[in-house]
């Protein structure tokens, strides 16, 4: 699995072939540092790039993604959004998620 620590397609970053999850957080959010640990071990899962964004940092991608909750996954099939979930969500659910998109 790819981690790209910076946002560069449909937004920076999101590849047009295969699986990509963008990962919406801020520092202080203590929900996103719950959620920290899962996409962490999520990197060495299959072939996902994983996309995380610091909304307090990137208000554009914020704003792209029209995001109001946090912390916030989004599942993008050849840069197509598959599935979003805003809130705590299990690493299980994650890789669910993942394989069902493959």
């Amino acid at each position: 699995m790819e981690f790209i620590t910076s946002t560069q397609a449909i937004y920076p970053g999101i590849p047009l072939q295969g699986l990509s999850m963008v990962y919406l957080y801020t520092e202080w959010c203590i929900p996103c540092h719950m959620m920290a640990s899962v996409i962490d071990n999520l990197r060495e899962y299959g072939d996902t790039v994983i996309i995380p964004i610091n909304i307090e940092k990137d208000h554009e991608g914020a704003a792209f993604f029209q995001v109001y909750d946090i912390p916030t996954c989004m599942l993008f099939k050849n840069a197509k959004m598959v599935w979003q979930h805003s809130g705590i969500v299990s690493e299980t659910v994650l890789r669910k998620m993942i394989e069902l998109n493959q």
